[in-house]
């Protein structure tokens, strides 16, 4: 099907395109209603170095440098399987991640947790925010740091707030809406093919008489073969010419002619 064609079928039938895009715009609300934005909140932790490294009278601050490979590795940690296990068993329909903030110098991470609820996200945000400085003692533990050499976390940002994100609901709603209008454009186009061909043989059967069915037009030596069987049928049943009765002179007399003697006969054998 060329794409004038297409066009054409959708002019005609223009209803069914109504039909399509009302059924549509019906799929799009009801896709919105099932799926619900979600909200979405923030924090920032930053890694304040350990105490051998800062006098007593120092600023732990200027010492931030050097501290972003241990913020890789707990960034690793927390986004594991095992730890976002356990942060989501209590909220299934909340999720989070945590990263370095790449607007952010020094070793600062960016919690991000989402959910259905505002209430629920800011939940997740405070799971996360008690994992990290555990997950952080912990790897400390399996090393054997003394605590005079310790790395720690502290909470600089948190949101208190949430924000609406309608990215999901619109993924959603344009994806129904793509798939609703790609049919709507399919069905029309076969829909406008089968009733034109339909409508196409009905006005052949009108055109032809009543009673008269169609056929398949025959190939040419078909056709040729059935002109030269009626020939012959045509020939075959014509009938013979009857030949002429002889008849006598007639005499001038106008009597049937003289009558033969009997005894004639045999006169003229004998004298051959």
């Amino acid at each position: 099907m060329l794409l004038h064609d297409l066009g054409r079928g959708l002019l005609r039938r223009w209803y069914f395109v109504v039909i399509g895009v009302l059924l549509t715009a019906c799929g799009a609300l009801l896709l919105a209603s099932v799926v619900p934005p979600t909200h979405r909140a923030t924090a920032r932790v930053v890694l304040i170095p350990p105490p051998s490294l800062v006098s007593a009278d120092g600023n732990p601050y200027l010492f931030l440098g050097g501290l972003e490979q241990a913020l890789g590795v707990l960034t690793v940690k927390l986004g594991s399987e095992a730890t976002s296990e356990q942060i989501l068993e209590a909220y299934p329909d909340g999720s989070y991640t945590a990263v370095k903030d790449t607007l952010s110098p020094g070793p600062i991470m960016l919690i991000t947790a989402e959910s259905e609820s505002s209430d629920g996200t800011l939940q997740v945000l405070d799971a996360v925010l008690r994992v990290v400085p555990e997950n952080l003692e912990n790897m400390q533990d399996q090393l054997n740091i003394p605590d005079a050499s310790r790395i720690t976390a502290l909470t600089i940002v948190r949101e208190d707030a949430t924000t609406k994100v309608l990215q999901s609901q619109l993924r959603a709603v344009l994806g129904g809406v793509a798939l609703g209008l790609s049919m709507t454009v399919l069905l029309t186009g076969l829909l406008d093919r089968l009733l034109t061909s339909r409508k196409k043989k009905a006005g052949r059967r009108h055109a032809s008489g009543p009673g008269v069915e169609l056929h398949e037009e025959p190939s040419p030596a078909a056709d040729d073969q059935v002109r030269m069987s009626r020939r012959g049928t045509k020939r075959s049943r014509r009938p013979a010419p009857e030949p002429e009765a002889m008849e006598p002179p007639a005499a001038e007399d106008g009597s049937d002619g003289p009558e033969r003697d009997k005894d004639e006969l045999p006169t003229m054998v004998t004298n051959q």
